[in-house]
């Protein structure tokens, strides 16, 4: 596995434990999509499905071995399979929005808000593979995000286009809190390749802000994703 990939495990476990050391159970759930958008993938090959038991370069095997480490049940579901009700999440105290697809319905978003009020935890990210391989589909397909979108904007929190071509630093943060070991001004710093921003409101807070210092230097926002697509193909 490259560096890349086991910082971006390591800034998951950094996410996910806080929430999980009390937990006893985790629903993870993921998408089935194929490169060219279709859902599901069928016959053809999946991509990017970011599955537990998958030991390659993009797959989650060490963090599905992270939360197994400290005793956690991890439970592995199909979104299609998946409905969001109280029966599903009563034995539930953790609940991992992965690759999904899916777009749920408002009584689910209502039963998710009602189990976080009674203190599930809940933990989302997106990408624009979770819609396929942006050469074929375009980095800023919306599939991904708005199947979390139906989930977190209840919660003041909205992911806006994958920033294909940037890469971030975050090492500023608001106030002390556990993901910066509770010292705002020197806690953890990581960099973020190809960004999903998100967009919040109340009930939401800020806690970090993307920053100058990444590998392409100053921040630069692209309003034309067309350009942004250009950029990318060259790029590849």
């Amino acid at each position: 596995m490259s560096q890349f990939y086991k910082k971006i495990i390591y800034l998951l476990i950094i996410v996910c434990l806080p929430f999980c050391l009390n937990a006893q159970s985790v629903l993870y759930v993921y998408g089935d999509v194929s490169a060219d958008g279709k859902i599901p993938s069928g016959e053809q090959e999946p991509f990017h499905q970011m599955r537990l038991n998958d030991t390659d370069i993009l797959g989650m095997s060490q963090f599905l071995e992270a939360l197994e480490e400290v005793n956690l049940d991890v439970r592995e579901i199909y979104d299609q399979e998946l409905i969001l009700n109280s029966k599903t999440l009563k034995t539930v105290d953790v609940l991992i929005l992965a690759s999904n697809q899916r777009v749920f319905s408002k009584e689910e978003a209502e039963v998710v808000r009602v189990w976080v009020k009674k203190g599930g935890g809940l933990v989302v990210w997106s990408d624009s593979g979770f819609g396929g391989e942006y050469k074929l589909v375009g980095v800023d397909n919306p599939t991904g995000r708005i199947s979390d979108n139906s989930i977190t904007e209840q919660f003041g929190m909205h992911f806006l286009t994958d920033n294909g071509a940037g890469n971030y630093l975050v090492q500023n943060y608001t106030e002390d809190h556990f993901l910066n070991n509770f010292n705002k001004n020197g806690g953890i710093r990581f960099r973020g390749e190809g960004v999903s921003f998100i967009r919040i409101s109340k009930p939401a807070k800020m806690l970090a802000n993307a920053q100058d210092g990444g590998l392409v230097g100053k921040l630069i926002v692209i309003p034309n994703l067309a350009n942004l697509q250009k950029m990318l193909f060259q790029k590849g």
